[in-house]
């Protein structure tokens, strides 16, 4: 119970103390004696229970570990009491935490029961934004009847729901004429692509393929123009990284956008597992300012790692996911980068390396959009229309 509701409880009892004593001073009769003694012990009597109580009690939130954006889901809150005396009133604070935005809400709930008994009352949670939900009782008392007194009771233990983003519809185009090397010893085996180290499949020729693609030696067995496609690395070819950090200078983009932006993340890694792309997810640990990755190659991988994921912040810090990626890896051997972002890095050239660099710039300016001096392609997307903006991509 509030403190400040109960200072008020306490002022209104002294107040009807003060009545009673003053009625009894006047009338000096049983009556007016046995009001006063019973407004005295009852409120006594019953804070002692309340005490006792206390001792004996212990809650346990039971909700679904999942949830859609949007959606209210219930949970349970049941208290058990085994001790011989009522549990009064039994309050607890309920604070839920978007680990991901930042968002914090609260709730009071009340509950009673008698003794050696158990009590239920449903518990309803609500986001709007994806995220991992920690709800945890940052207070959990027993009061009496009367609201004077209160005592600390077992609280239950934090709860996590994950609330998924709700990925769309991206239009994916790898652009393969890059100058990155891609060092890999797994090739795909549905995209043909430009090693020549490792054949795709051999083919008929057909009008528009290279010169340098035909094969003559089959050409000659066959007696007509056979084709040998090259082979595709996909070990280590495209990493997508999200940008976690605010560093001095800029300011933390809103829960909308960090929400949006987990949307796009996993919007485009469902897009490159329904293209059997395999891709590695990258983003910065904002506890330990360590690096993570994860590597994709099944809808079960994102399934795995996205609850990790939502459970770190967007918040300030000194660094941003490039330099934390650098911290790892000596150079970037990755043909493709994209970074989902509420700014430009002042050192994203560090993902740099002869390869296809991709910004996908939360809140930017469309007219500043294409490709910069520093290698650099930049796409911007708005709150109000980031599925328009990102429904083709080119990386």
């Amino acid at each position: 119970m509030r403190q400040s509701k109960m200072w008020k409880n306490k002022i209104i009892w002294l107040i009807w103390l003060i009545g009673a004593s003053t009625l009894y001073l006047f009338a000096n009769n049983a009556g007016t004696l046995i009001v006063l003694l019973l407004s005295v012990i009852i409120p006594v009597l019953l804070a002692i229970a309340a005490g006792i109580s206390a001792r004996y009690a212990a809650a346990e939130l039971m909700i679904p570990e999942t949830a859609n954006k949007g959606d209210t889901v219930f949970g349970i809150l049941k208290v058990t009491n085994t001790g011989i005396l009522a549990l009064q009133r039994a309050e607890f604070n309920i604070v839920c935490e978007n680990r991901l935005t930042g968002e914090r809400t609260g709730s009071v709930i009340s509950i009673s029961c008698g003794p050696r008994s158990g009590a239920e009352t449903k518990v309803k949670l609500s986001s709007k934004h994806c995220g991992a939900i920690e709800i945890a009782a940052a207070g959990a008392r027993a009061a009496d009847t009367f609201g004077l007194t209160s005592w600390k009771i077992k609280r239950f233990e934090p709860k996590h729901v994950i609330v998924s983003p709700r990925c769309f519809d991206v239009e994916i185009t790898l652009i393969e004429d890059i100058n990155a090397v891609v060092d890999s010893d797994e090739y795909s085996m549905t995209r043909p692509g430009s090693d020549p180290s490792e054949t795709f499949a051999i083919r008929e020729y057909v009008p528009g393929d290279s010169i340098k693609s035909i094969h003559w030696k089959l050409s000659q067995k066959f007696d007509h123009l056979m084709v040998r496609e090259l082979g595709l690395p996909v070990v280590d070819r495209l990493l997508a990284l999200m940008e976690t950090s605010a560093i001095p200078g800029i300011a933390l983009p809103s829960a909308d956008m960090a929400d949006i932006m987990a949307e796009t993340f996993f919007s485009v890694s469902r897009e490159l597992v329904r293209q059997r792309i395999s891709h590695t997810l990258g983003w910065k640990n904002m506890e330990t300012g360590l690096y993570e990755e994860c590597d994709i190659k099944t809808a079960e991988d994102i399934s795995a790692v996205i609850g990790h994921f939502l459970s770190n912040t967007v918040g300030a810090a000194n660094t941003t996911i490039a330099a934390c990626f650098r911290q790892s890896y000596a150079q970037c051997a990755y043909a493709h980068v994209i970074v989902v972002t509420p700014y430009i890095e002042p050192d994203i050239t560090a993902l740099y390396n002869g390869n296809r660099v991709t910004a996908l710039l939360a809140g930017g300016v469309p007219e500043n959009d294409g490709m910069r001096p520093d290698g650099v392609y930049v796409l911007s997307f708005v709150e109000e229309n980031y599925q328009r903006d990102l429904s083709k991509l080119e990386l």
